[in-house]
């Protein structure tokens, strides 16, 4: 095992694959700390690489708004990476797998109905 194989990369997002914008966004999320980090030492830098490194980097930096956009929208999506991981994951993927995997997303974005009393003794 090579030393950079322990080491977390950043992920392609691809339109061909389904999760990965969700996948590109997970680990975006798990090293927003650590780009900090490297933004934060390329700042203070004064070498021509660094500068440049820097304004790349800069250039392309979420905005807090952007990664708290990220952050709002990993709930909501994980329920569709988990469904298309586990369909996806079927050699043969059936109306009797799908379906309940599809009931569960619904349930979980139907909001709830407001409970009227007068239902409840038959007015």
């Amino acid at each position: 095992m090579s030393n950079t194989s322990k080491y977390l990369h950043t992920i392609a997002d691809s339109p061909t694959r389904w999760n990965s914008s969700y996948l590109v966004w997970n680990r975006l999320l798990l090293l927003k700390n650590h780009i900090n980090v490297v933004l934060s030492s390329l700042a203070t830098k004064f070498d021509k690489d660094s500068k440049k490194d820097y304004k790349t980097l800069h250039d392309i930096m979420l905005s807090s708004e952007e990664w708290d956009l990220l952050r709002d929208l990993r709930p909501i999506l994980r329920p569709f990476a988990e469904a298309t991981d586990l369909l996806g994951g079927s050699n043969y993927c059936t109306f009797s797998m799908m379906n309940p995997v599809l009931i569960q997303i619904k349930k979980q974005f139907t909001p709830p109905t407001s409970h009227n009393v007068e239902q409840d003794y038959g007015n």
